[in-house]
């Protein structure tokens, strides 16, 4: 064999061997992967006491299942205080009350509709709003335990509310980083959310489920 059909060779082999492993490492860190989805409304239900709880929904809908995840919930709000001009200010907003903020596994709802999708409340009067930074009267509805979402929606000239998903692919341990869309005012949405889908459920729908209940009581 001649020198250069050596090198001929190996040239073709390096080659194909790269091209080999690309397709390998893109099916296997960008298609065979978790992906997370979250509701497009914010749920809002009262609670036994009849005052007003949020909540929002995320589902697993990619093709692995997703560990150890961390839930990062972020408000916003461009506004001025004491005289000051416009600024950012920012507070994250709990879903646990231990604030470990953590789910173990999320399996994908690909093949499998009823499968596991998570329910995260929005624990506002856990959060922290700093004296001297936000406004003073919702820090006072803040202390006692009264302040609402659509209250911090109230606020500055810009705001908004955006959750942050920090996941590990159960297969290959890649760090997975998802964020849904910034919610404001407009995407508060009264009813729970369907069982099965990410969906808040028609009022129609909730009083034929209250129906069916009353039936089977």
């Amino acid at each position: 064999m001649r020198f250069y059909e050596l090198l001929i060779g190996i040239f073709i082999g390096l080659v194909t061997g790269g091209i080999s492993s690309f397709i390998v490492w893109f099916i296997v860190y960008h298609i065979i992967v978790p992906h997370v989805e979250f509701s497009e409304c914010i749920s809002k239900v009262p609670d036994e006491n009849g005052d007003p709880t949020y909540r929002i929904k995320i589902e697993n809908s990619g093709r692995r299942p997703a560990i150890d995840i961390k839930i990062n919930i972020r408000y916003r709000v461009k506004a001025a205080h004491d005289s000051k001009p416009l600024k950012w200010l920012i507070t994250y907003i709990p879903f646990s009350k231990d604030k470990r903020e953590q789910i173990p596994y999320l399996n994908p709802v690909r093949h499998k509709h009823k499968s596991m999708r998570e329910v995260i409340p929005l624990l506002i009067n856990d959060a922290t709003f700093e004296e001297n930074v936000f406004p003073d009267d919702i820090r006072e509805m803040y202390l006692l335990g009264k302040l609402q979402l659509e209250d911090l929606f109230s606020i500055g000239h810009d705001h908004g509310l955006q959750v942050f998903v920090f996941c590990y692919d159960s297969f290959s341990g890649t760090r997975k980083i998802f964020k849904s869309k910034i919610y404001t005012l407009s995407d508060i949405r009264p009813g729970k959310f369907e069982r099965h889908s990410l969906n808040i459920a028609s009022k129609k729908t909730a009083v034929k489920k209250e129906q069916t209940v009353d039936e089977l009581n």
